[in-house]
């Protein structure tokens, strides 16, 4: 009885789940659809951003899988050139990486 009445309240959550998601697309296709929407020049401006936001993204992931960085060379560059860093980069750098264990 108790097995029946929880699978119930869970079919019924699911159910309102499913139901609001196909709701919530509904709505999405219907405001893709007005042309008051599309056409408008806030719609183009976010739109905009959007494409330029998602080529970079493609970008820095395709870019990211050609870059190999390997950590002793990375302390010791590190090490060559903690005068350079910013003051406070540096500090939080260093102790991220060695959060990370890279400089133990």
């Amino acid at each position: 009885m108790f097995t029946m009445v929880v699978l119930s309240v869970i079919g019924n959550g699911l159910k309102n789940i499913l139901k609001n998601i196909i709701e919530q697309k509904v709505l999405e296709q219907n405001a893709y659809k007005s042309k008051k929407i599309t056409k408008s020049k806030e719609y183009k401006q976010e739109l905009e951003k959007l494409k330029q936001n998602l080529a970079y993204q493609i970008w820095l992931r395709d870019f990211s899988k050609t870059v190999k960085v390997k950590v002793d060379k990375l302390k010791k560059y590190y090490d060559k050139n903690k005068e350079i860093t910013v003051p406070e980069v540096d500090n939080d750098l260093k102790s991220k990486l060695q959060e990370e264990e890279v400089f133990g």
